[in-house]
């Protein structure tokens, strides 16, 4: 899979601002080891640039799950239901909902089957 762009991943990052009805003070893409985004109370959402290489249900899933914490400080039952309804047959989705863990970069990100 191709690389995006850093112009064309942050057009998708406003896209999605955009349907969420938020408003990031910031956007960044930068080197992140631990995490692939994180969101500052301040507004400012940060990115890792690893996630430019990952799958586009996958850096939707990101995107969409950091742009949220704007309006949702917590992993609460609103925040998943307003996930799952933003991204409605995301792979990524379910994989949030079945665990508490967060999904870390360690190389490419791959959805769990559920049997």
């Amino acid at each position: 899979m191709p690389r995006v762009e850093p112009s064309a991943f942050r057009t998708q990052v406003e896209h999605w601002a955009a349907a969420l009805k938020v408003k990031p003070t910031q956007i960044r893409v930068q080197r992140m080891s631990r995490k692939w985004a994180s969101c500052s109370p301040t507004g400012r959402v940060s990115f890792s640039a690893a996630l430019l290489d990952q799958s586009a249900s996958f850096r939707d899933y990101v995107i969409v799950h950091e742009l949220l914490h704007l309006r949702l400080r917590n992993h609460g039952k609103l925040f998943a239901a307003t996930l799952a309804a933003h991204l409605a047959g995301n792979p990524w989705v379910k994989r949030f909902a079945a665990s508490a863990a967060p999904i870390k970069p360690s190389g490419k990100a791959r959805p769990t089957r559920t049997i």
